[in-house]
């Protein structure tokens, strides 16, 4: 892309050069072409001569063909102009079609490749996530499932920030109880029939990260 814009911006010099070209060339076949006539004239009256009349046909026709030959070379350099414009295009438009652009805001957590290598269609190239707005998954037995609802407010307490709580919601309630997954500590506890709680909250300056336990309170 940069030898393409670099060669049509010389480009672009050259024909500032060759549209003053034809502009001077045409400057001088008008004039050629007026005294041509003005010498036609006076040989009608006898006030000229037919040598003078024919030297100035001679300038005539050099003068046009110098004319045609800077127009020429005008429209050559407007043809090339027109595909270099068409091929930088086309480049920008591959640029734009292999820009990786993420469907959300957020901070890449995982690379999964590097600069330079291929991918084909579909292949995940990194990991995106949004660390302004965290959630955490909680589990409450049958007899505590119904305190809470959408938009229920909840205190999360990060084990590494205990000097920092965050504001918490409500944002899902699972429909159907489960057993406690084996991520909870106790045997005793896994045996229970629990449901599965979403808790969104705001984490502006990040000090929360992905992984780190914590516990939420209802308010």
């Amino acid at each position: 892309l940069i030898q393409s814009e670099a060669a049509l911006e010389e480009l672009m010099v050259n024909r500032r050069i060759a549209r003053r070209s034809v502009e001077q060339a045409h400057e001088q076949h008008e004039n050629v072409l007026i005294s041509l006539n003005r010498q036609k004239s006076l040989l009608l009256s006898g006030s000229s001569t037919q040598q003078i009349v024919d030297d100035l046909s001679t300038q005539e026709v050099l003068a046009r063909s110098r004319l045609e030959a800077a127009r020429d070379q005008l429209e050559a350099l407007d043809a090339r102009r027109k595909q270099l414009e068409a091929g930088i295009e086309v480049i920008r438009l591959q640029i734009d079609d292999g820009r990786i652009t993420s469907p959300l805001s957020g901070t890449i957590i995982e690379k999964y490749v590097d600069s330079g290598e291929s991918v084909t269609p579909g292949t995940p190239v990194v990991k995106v996530a949004d660390l302004d707005r965290m959630w955490i998954k909680v589990y409450l037995d049958e007899t505590d499932v119904g305190i809470v609802s959408l938009g229920t407010a909840v205190q999360v307490k990060v084990d590494a920030l205990p000097d920092k709580p965050f504001d918490g919601r409500v944002t899902w309630v699972s429909p159907k109880a489960e057993f406690t997954p084996r991520s909870v500590q106790t045997r005793q506890a896994r045996a229970d029939l629990v449901f599965a709680v979403k808790v969104e909250f705001d984490n502006p300056d990040h000090t929360a990260l992905i992984g780190m336990p914590a516990e939420v309170h209802l308010k």
